[in-house]
């Protein structure tokens, strides 16, 4: 196997500690505005985010995907160059659209056009990070990425800590920290990447190599997005910004868990997408095993040590809204569902099926969009049982899919 591509130990160790860093970061900037400014501040800072996600899920399918996927490979480098130029093109697109954007919801009093608006800055600020440290993860600089990292974290402190001892720590704070520390970290990789141009005949034909694979990974993202940031505009409408704030604080309090699961599973993209075609049903099925095993067990063990931490905070006189520690506790179900779909995931996206994935995610998308209009849940337990019915469907279908599979290679073996 190329070496570049052959994480190790501690390549995984590093990067784990990458990716704990860099959202950590967002982690510590939300927790803080929940406790500095309230759950209706951290509720608005969710549809800002929302709108952002939203943005991320196209990013995704059109340009980290096929990158991970079609760009692993060292003879790919002019690939990786065009992908990194057209990505830094988006990032300027979308920075220049949020700031008129801004401009014309300020002018015209439109409250929910400026959060679209900064929904459009947040996602082009931190696609270029991301980007960046995908990048950096394809020549198997996992120490490069890891700086990045450092680099994000240490400009969102500065900046959350100027608006802090200014007294204006608020949502708006946070967007502003996320979007300088995203300049800090990323900027000269953007820089570099805009100035490397591609002719337009170039590009047509990196895409072209791409095409199908894209389209059904956006197939895939957009559905993904729709289930988990939908449900924040139903909880909007259907119970108050109070309840978007506590819905938002049981996602970010499992956020790290779901953070070091996609980073573990993009390592094993990247490996099994050199390896696709070499392998048998036997040494798949025997990785599908093997993964599952390990998300499950890094599921228990993240799951325990956040209720233990809850209910001490609690012991010690924390206070508790009421009504969020049966939620929490029902939301401490997602990880496992998430830790049976991602292996699925993976091992459908390295036999090029990428329409497993689409499927699995519509129907959760279909789930949870039906069930929340249809029911409407103004309580915030509702609203979790709703988001994970959704990742309910998305486990059984992607089971279903992947065994089948598995039986096809079987049977052509």
């Amino acid at each position: 196997m190329n070496r570049q591509f052959d994480f190790g130990r501690r390549a995984r160790l590093v990067t784990l500690g990458d990716q704990a860093l860099y959202s950590g970061t967002n982690f510590l900037l939300a927790i803080s505005l929940a406790a500095l400014a309230g759950m209706e501040a951290l509720g608005h800072f969710a549809l800002i985010i929302s709108v952002s996600a939203f943005l991320h899920s196209v990013y995704v399918g059109v340009i980290l995907e096929p990158l991970t996927v079609f760009a692993s490979e060292t003879k790919q480098k002019r690939l990786r160059t065009i992908y990194a130029h057209v990505a830094a093109v988006i990032t300027l697109g979308a920075l220049a659209f949020g700031g008129m954007l801004l401009w014309l919801g300020e002018a015209a009093g439109l409250a929910y056009v400026t959060d679209i608006a900064l929904g459009f800055v947040v996602f082009g600020g931190q696609s270029t990070v991301l980007c960046g440290k995908r990048s950096l993860l394809m020549r198997g600089n996992v120490v490069g990425s890891a700086l990045v990292s450092a680099l994000y974290f240490a400009g969102a402190a500065a900046v959350a800590i100027y608006f802090y001892a200014t007294d204006s720590f608020d949502e708006y704070g946070v967007v502003g920290a996320i979007v300088a520390a995203s300049v800090l970290a990323s900027g000269k990789w953007w820089l570099r990447s805009i100035l490397r141009r591609c002719g337009l005949d170039e590009f047509r034909r990196a895409v072209g190599v791409v095409r199908e694979y894209t389209l059904w990974t956006v197939l895939t993202s957009l559905p993904a997005s729709v289930s988990l940031y939908g449900i924040y505009w139903i909880a909007e409408f259907a119970a108050s910004r109070d309840v978007v704030g506590l819905l938002k604080l049981c996602e970010q309090l499992l956020t790290p868990f779901f953070q070091i699961a996609m980073t573990m599973s993009m390592l094993d993209q990247i490996e099994s997408a050199r390896e696709y075609e070499s392998a048998d049903h036997s040494q798949v099925a025997l990785r599908l095993a093997r993964r599952t095993k390990s998300y499950q067990l890094l599921a228990a063990g993240y799951v325990i040590v956040l209720v233990i931490a809850v209910f001490v905070y609690h012991w010690i006189g924390g206070q508790i809204t009421a009504g969020f520690l049966p939620a929490l506790l029902l939301y401490c179900v997602i990880p496992f569902l998430y830790a049976y779909s991602i292996p699925r995931n993976v091992a459908a996206k390295a036999r090029r099926r990428p329409e497993f994935n689409a499927l699995a995610y519509s129907g959760m998308a279909l789930t949870v969009i039906l069930v929340g209009v249809l029911w409407l849940p103004g309580q915030l337990a509702g609203l979790v049982a709703v988001l994970a019915l959704g990742w309910c469907v998305n486990a059984t279908i992607l089971s279903f899919k992947v065994s089948g599979m598995l039986g096809e290679m079987k049977r052509a073996t």
